[in-house]
């Protein structure tokens, strides 16, 4: 399910800004996916983020959707919160460059 929800979001034309945590065969998986599905995926420690939660913003919403023993989804829709999750993810991708996981 997973998949298809990624790819009807690509199809839609939905830019993801990805942070995850860093697992073997990650990065391949990343260079083989992000053009095809409209995302651009950044690495941290897998001990790092362990939450089954994705969060990610477009135009002036913001998706969070639980992966975990409890299925939740919502999308809060304004400017304010979506630039802030920009501003979030920012600090966060330049973070990650500063932690990038050893292979």
């Amino acid at each position: 399910e997973l998949q298809e929800y990624q790819q009807k979001r690509a199809e839609q034309g939905i830019h993801t800004e990805l942070i995850s945590p860093y697992s073997k065969g990650s990065e391949d998986f990343a260079k083989q996916y992000d053009e095809a599905l409209n995302k651009n995926t950044s690495f941290v420690p897998a001990e790092s983020y362990t939450a089954p939660v994705e969060i990610f913003t477009y135009g002036s919403k913001t998706a969070i959707t639980s992966f975990g023993e409890e299925a939740v989804a919502m999308i809060i829709e304004s400017p304010q919160i979506a630039d802030a999750m920009r501003q979030i993810f920012a600090m966060a991708k330049v973070g990650s460059k500063a932690t990038k996981p050893e292979k």
